[in-house]
């Protein structure tokens, strides 16, 4: 969730679900099989995991602020040692006991994260493409006062991009910021699909 609001939050972003996949991919196999495998004792784990939710959470917000980008480079610091120090305790404690890494349910432990990853894949893409046309419809609500015509605005939308997250995030990039509150549906086609001035593929209507 932490991944998919960061990347939805950066308008910036190129290729969002691209970019959302090989993060939860990333950590899927190295930090969760570590974390899952070669677990502290429980009074420090009920301190720790806690911890570093609390700390991704506050780097995170400070990543998508450029005002606290001081808070991210100390965070992200911070947790990088942290991670570090993880990886070194897991490779003593594969060495201190090889024969127990080597075995079967430590493959299924390491394969299953990134099959499950996979599996959850389409309703991380349908929560992206979701939360883009949300923010892209508070925008035009801003920028568009009738009711009327932001009904028209969204529809055209919705017909003109469908599923694809990366029109959606084009549009609020670059051509939604150029709409006026008069603005007409013709005016709203021009603006938004300047690609297309004289036909959308949308139902023709009265202006």
């Amino acid at each position: 969730m932490i991944v998919v609001f960061r990347v939805v939050a950066d308008e910036t972003t190129e290729k969002p679900f691209r970019k959302i996949t090989k993060e939860l991919v990333a950590f899927t196999i190295i930090l969760e099989f570590i974390v899952n495998t070669y677990v502290f004792k429980l009074p420090f784990e009920m301190f720790f995991v806690p911890t570093i939710a609390i700390l991704t959470a506050i780097y995170t917000y400070a990543s998508i602020k450029t005002e606290y980008k001081i808070v991210e480079k100390i965070l992200g610091t911070l947790l990088a040692i942290i991670g570090m120090a993880m990886f070194v305790q897991a490779l003593i404690q594969i060495y201190s006991d090889f024969g127990k890494f080597a075995s079967v349910n430590t493959l299924i432990d390491f394969v299953l994260p990134p099959i499950l990853t996979v599996t959850i894949l389409p309703a991380i893409y349908l929560l992206l493409l979701y939360a883009s046309y949300e923010m892209l419809f508070m925008r035009l609500g801003l920028m568009l006062d009738s009711t009327k015509i932001r009904r028209y605005a969204k529809k055209l939308l919705i017909f003109r991009c469908g599923f694809k997250v990366g029109a959606v995030k084009d549009i609020l990039k670059y051509r939604v910021n150029l709409l006026y509150n008069t603005a007409s549906k013709s005016e709203i086609r021009s603006i938004l699909f300047q690609d297309d001035k004289t036909s959308t593929g949308f139902p023709p209507s009265r202006e």
